[in-house]
């Protein structure tokens, strides 16, 4: 019963991440192809680079479609423990592509500074409608970011969380390009664009750090963060308050994919039938599953010990 809730519960939010990324798909092609013909028009190599950048997100986007159809696949007999991994590594995969448009981009931006000459070209023929098509490429992505974000969060899918990265990046990067271009058009202050540029690639090192970070930790099997080891420590102390269980010990956890996987040991006296253990740890696994519904849970049975002076779970 609990795992067909489970299972509907992970297939709707795939569902969704599906959805969000078809859709992020079709912006990424819309965006890349508007600014690739008005950048050729009106001679903007800035606007031909953001399409160049545009182009990349389309292509991490149908990389991100493939990866989260065989992720949300379920469990099966060469992958007894399912294929929530490969969210981990997409999202490691695209950290380490982000880090190297920002060092591509951290190189330009400087390079840029020493050839005032080729930037002042650039701005002198730029038209208005270049600019038009930039405050475009600024408001999709953000509106669109913010959305993902809030799937993300819902889902705990890391393939958004990356995807929700790539286009709020894409929206401060085209803003601050915006700034940089009419800065230089209406000011000749041609060395600003530079400038954003670089603080553009220090922003995306800070900003794609975390995903590196959870992405690395899912792929390692670490534990999950304190928090939530500490909620699930006090259901379990409820429990032994509610005398369901006398006590727990090898609290261990670890995350794959959207999916939380908690193993406990659980302590009950000597005269228990297993029949009415089993009963008790469905009421444990219920409670720790109205907290998060996507917890694969495994319980083992054991004696609890007069000696045990204290509960321990690893935190």
């Amino acid at each position: 019963m609990h795992s067909h809730k489970h299972h509907n519960h992970a297939e709707t939010h795939s569902v969704k991440n599906k959805k969000f990324l078809f859709f992020s798909f079709l912006i990424s092609i819309f965006l890349a192809v508007s600014k690739f013909t008005i950048g050729f028009l009106s001679n903007s190599s800035a606007l031909i680079a953001s399409s160049i950048d545009s182009i990349m997100d389309a292509t991490s986007t149908s990389i991100n479609w493939f990866i989260l159809n065989e992720s949300s696949k379920p469990a099966d007999h060469d992958h007894p423990f399912g294929h929530g991994k490969f969210e981990a590594f997409s999202g490691l995969i695209q950290g380490i592509f982000i880090t190297g448009i920002s060092i591509a981009l951290l190189s330009y931006s400087i390079l840029q500074i020493f050839e005032q000459n080729i930037k002042q070209a650039e701005v002198e023929n730029m038209q208005i409608i270049g600019i038009i098509i930039t405050i475009i490429a600024i408001i999709i992505p953000l509106v669109l970011s913010y959305y993902m974000k809030r799937q993300a969060k819902k889902s705990s899918s890391l393939i958004l969380e990356a995807e929700h990265s790539h286009f709020f990046a894409d929206g401060i990067m085209n803003a601050g390009v915006l700034f940089g271009l009419t800065i230089s058009y209406f000011f000749q202050i041609y060395w600003i664009d530079s400038i954003i540029g670089i603080a553009i690639a220090i922003w995306l090192f800070w900003d794609i750090k975390d995903l590196l970070l959870q992405s690395f930790d899912i792929l390692t099997d670490k534990k999950l963060p304190t928090v939530i080891t500490n909620q699930i420590s006090k259901t379990l102390k409820e429990c032994v308050q509610k005398k369901t269980i006398l006590g727990w010990h090898d609290l261990q956890t670890r995350r794959s994919g959207s999916e939380y996987h908690i193993n406990i040991h659980l302590e009950f006296d000597n005269k228990i039938l297993l029949e009415a253990a089993h009963k008790k740890s469905d009421i444990i696994e219920e409670n720790i599953k109205n907290i998060f519904p996507n917890a694969i849970i495994l319980t083992h049975f054991d004696l609890h010990s007069e000696y045990l002076t204290s509960n321990t779970c690893n935190k």
